[in-house]
């Protein structure tokens, strides 16, 4: 799927298995735990509604995601003009949109948003250039209502791999510097800021979250690229989102930590959640204010079960995932993965995920 020819998507693609390496020659283990507390919280209420978007479910794309109210999907790795669903699921209006990037020969896509007012698709990934050489990293604005799109090239070595877009009309990334990419041995690494804030035009506003603050052990912010049957990263790679008031950072094995950033006063909170129990996030959403929810895949009884948690934080600045029991009936299909957020509401599926099963639940907290 990758050429040998694009060596800096190669270091993405690889970057998991090389922590992976690296961890085992520091004498860590490499097995992926999250927290998890009893008793379980409050109940997922029955769904408000649902309705079914089979044009956002494919083999050849990623698996689809919700930002904003708009569901996202995408094929990874283009080489030419290539349609995107952008489906407003409030509206039950199915779309899609072409993206490209002028100058590129290929184009390897990470992360989507769309932005507060549904009018711009954010995407972040890597390009090779036309003429060759080394790909660039890059976030890309495209108006969803006349195509037009705007390349963002973020400044120094930093290689973007989330994006959320915030109620403000602020963008949101978390990423890594090439440096780090390519020297994962090194520790501890140098400073850096890992999360950016962005206007809609590009200008570079905030920069926040030291790298030093998730610890000095190698660490993969890479995104697990969750198309069926086909997986890269991390198991509990870096989950960004964008909330109410707030923009969440979930940073994974082996910093386990939850990092808030406050859209008005730009303060940041670090929370650490320790690890306990065999666990894989599959989605993550901050609605309010440290009001968290987040998916799993949880190893019990040799099946793995899927469930729903959200995320307690303590006065002591650690945290723990509190299990929100489903309430479906024997007849129903169990709650799967989340999907995102519209409004107040989660979004989520029910039963396998499976291409068939493109069916979306809303349920508000």
């Amino acid at each position: 799927m990758i050429s040998s020819l694009e060596p800096k998507r190669q270091v993405l693609l690889q970057f998991a298995s090389c922590v992976v390496c690296c961890l085992l020659l520091l004498g860590l283990s490499a097995t992926p735990t999250l927290a998890f507390s009893d008793p379980p919280g409050a109940g997922l209420p029955s769904p408000s509604q649902s309705a079914a978007f089979p044009n956002a479910f494919s083999k050849a794309a990623s698996f689809p995601t919700v930002s904003n109210g708009v569901l996202i999907s995408y094929v990874r790795e283009i080489s030419a003009p290539t349609a995107i669903v952008v489906d407003d699921i409030s509206t039950r209006q199915s779309a899609t949109t072409s993206f490209w990037i002028a100058e590129a020969s290929s184009v390897s896509l990470i992360d989507a948003a769309v932005t507060a007012d549904k009018q711009f698709l954010v995407l972040v990934g890597s390009y090779v250039p036309l003429a060759g050489g080394a790909d660039v990293p890059f976030i890309t604005t495209q108006n969803l209502t006349n195509g037009q799109v705007s390349l963002i090239k973020p400044a120094g070595d930093y290689v973007p791999v989330r994006v959320c877009a915030a109620n403000n009309g602020t963008l949101w990334t978390v990423g890594q510097t090439e440096a780090e990419l390519t020297h994962l041995q090194l520790t501890p690494q140098p400073e850096y800021q890992m999360v950016r804030s962005y206007s809609l035009e590009g200008t570079l506003l905030h920069s926040f979250v030291p790298r030093s603050s998730q610890g000095s052990a190698p660490l993969t912010l890479l995104p697990r690229a969750r198309s069926y049957g086909y997986r890269l990263g991390n198991l509990t790679p870096a989950k960004l989102s964008c909330g109410d008031n707030s923009v969440g950072l979930f940073v994974g094995y082996p910093a386990y930590s939850w990092n808030e950033i406050d859209l008005k006063s730009n303060t940041v909170q670090h929370w650490r959640v320790p690890p306990s129990s065999m666990a894989s996030i599959t989605g993550l959403t901050l609605l309010g204010s440290h009001t968290v929810y987040a998916s799993f895949s949880l190893r019990s009884d040799n099946k793995w079960v899927l469930t729903l948690h959200r995320l307690v934080l303590s006065p002591d600045y650690t945290g723990s995932w509190v299990k929100v029991e489903d309430k479906a009936g024997p007849d129903e299909k169990g709650f799967s993965v989340l999907l995102g957020r519209d409004g107040s509401s989660l979004v989520y599926l029910r039963g396998a995920r499976t291409p068939s099963n493109a069916t979306l639940y809303w349920s508000t907290p």
